[in-house]
């Protein structure tokens, strides 16, 4: 049986790290020696890793920022760690899966001219940074490369294959898998548990939104949506899940405009879908997705989802699965809520609920799911 390799940046708490993580334990549960390389800093989900699954650490970062030569170290690290995957596979007939745009570089470097089998795996519609556009050319002009290099390209949304899959090579396999619900852990933290239900309180409009706190996700126009509800006299709560460069700036935006007793922006959790529950819609606001984990994990438990028209979103709520947003402006975002709230008896969400538990029961069905990556080996 073939050696199954999976690259990821890291193992913090995001989308694709813990897809990856699913991935791995599901080929090590059908009885594949799996290895699981983390490039990074950043081993939150380490622990959710099945004890069969080797992890290798290449720690590919500069422990002291203040440091000279910082770039040409962090550059260093990333090779040497291409020599020594390298030098592990050289003589193997294993297939890697690389997952994130460095993972995919690593992978390339790592598996060309040897006998193993590369798949890059690109989990959004463009090859940006979190942070900026600005590398976005050079970086799809090198997975195009790589590309032609590689036994195939595995995208994770429809959106993704129509706007890359023209540009790369048609040389080898190309092939839409779709993300899963992933529980990894079913724990629920009684702290965390008090301080969102202390913070919900007897509210009957509990609006959640998961996802790093960063640009492309958002929430500064969120926000201002939730102080045009205020406005119009909607009682509701609004709690966001996650971390970010954003953090500061968010929480100075919901005390600027007095929504203190509102909004919480509640910090990262490691299994935020176990404390989903606690609310009644799930609202995304992202610019830029692709098939995004947090809408998915929301209709899974039962939560009527608000999008954006972002990576996939709106190819998932289609067939009445959820609500669209009229754009990504704040009057467009809490005028489709206000208007949801006011106008729709129960009976249509009943059908919204209805339609998502068909969905998530059949066309991302786990088992499904992985015998389409197992078709790869």
């Amino acid at each position: 049986m073939k050696k199954i390799y999976i690259i990821c940046t890291s193992l913090n708490i995001g989308g694709t790290e813990t897809q990856s993580v699913w991935l791995a334990n599901m080929f090590s549960s059908k009885g594949y020696e799996v290895t699981f390389v983390v490039l990074k800093k950043g081993i939150v989900l380490k622990k959710f890793l099945h004890s069969s699954v080797n992890l290798i650490e290449y720690k590919m970062y500069a422990t002291n920022e203040k440091k000279s030569f910082i770039f040409f170290r962090k550059i260093f690290n990333f090779f040497n760690g291409i020599l020594l995957f390298r030098k592990k596979i050289k003589q193997e007939e294993g297939v890697v899966f690389s997952l994130l745009f460095h993972s995919n570089i690593f992978g390339f470097l790592s598996t060309i001219f040897t006998k193993n089998k590369h798949y890059i795996c690109v989990r959004n519609d463009r090859f940006s940074s979190r942070a900026s556009t600005k590398n976005l050319n050079y970086r799809s002009f090198l997975i195009s490369l790589i590309s032609y290099f590689s036994s195939g390209v595995i995208f994770n949304s429809e959106i993704a294959l129509q706007k890359i899959g023209p540009k790369i090579s048609k040389k080898n396999t190309q092939k839409v898998i779709f993300n899963t619900v992933v529980r990894l852990d079913n724990q629920i933290d009684i702290e965390n548990e008090n301080k969102i239900s202390n913070f919900l309180g007897d509210s009957k409009t509990n609006i959640v939104s998961v996802g790093r706190l960063e640009a492309l996700k958002n929430y500064e126009t969120a926000i201002l949506a939730m102080n045009n509800l205020k406005n119009l006299g909607i009682e509701f709560k609004y709690v966001i899940f996650g971390e970010g460069y954003q953090k500061t700036f968010l929480q100075d935006l919901v005390v600027k405009n007095n929504l203190q007793n509102n909004i919480l922006i509640f910090g990262s959790l490691e299994n935020s879908i176990n404390y989903l529950h606690y609310f009644k819609y799930f609202l995304m606001t992202s610019v830029h997705e692709g098939f995004p984990n947090s809408l998915i994990e929301a209709m899974s438990s039962n939560l009527i989802p608000f999008c954006t028209q972002a990576g996939d979103s709106f190819n998932i709520i289609r067939d009445n699965r959820g609500i669209k947003l009229l754009n990504n402006s704040p009057q467009g975002i809490s005028q489709t809520i206000f208007e949801h709230i006011k106008i729709h008896p129960k009976s249509h969400e009943d059908d919204i609920l209805s339609n998502i538990h068909k969905f998530i029961n059949n066309d991302l069905n786990s088992d499904f799911l992985f015998n389409e990556w197992e078709t790869l080996i």
